[in-house]
């Protein structure tokens, strides 16, 4: 099974991903404090991180995430956020 890390503080957002992913056969892996990536990235080996880019205190650049370089970077304003379909 593959396994996802979703990064993001809100939990409204992280549970509704979570079952989301979970509905569609993948293994989430929920994080919500920006500084326990590398710790649950080195533990749970996820294929994909879902991060979300403005957590609070976020301090580091992604790149300095365990050498993890995001492939495809999407920021979204709440007032679009409605409009996105997938």
């Amino acid at each position: 099974m593959q396994k996802i890390m979703i990064v993001e503080d809100d939990r409204a957002i992280r549970e509704e991903l979570e079952l989301l992913l979970g509905n569609e056969g993948y293994c989430p892996v929920a994080v919500t404090d920006f500084t326990e990536i590398p710790r649950k990235a080195a533990e749970a080996c996820p294929d994909l991180i879902i991060l979300d880019i403005c957590l609070p205190g976020a301090g580091i650049v992604l790149p300095d995430l365990c050498g993890v370089h995001p492939a495809c970077l999407y920021r979204v304003e709440p007032e679009y956020a409605s409009g996105i379909k997938s």
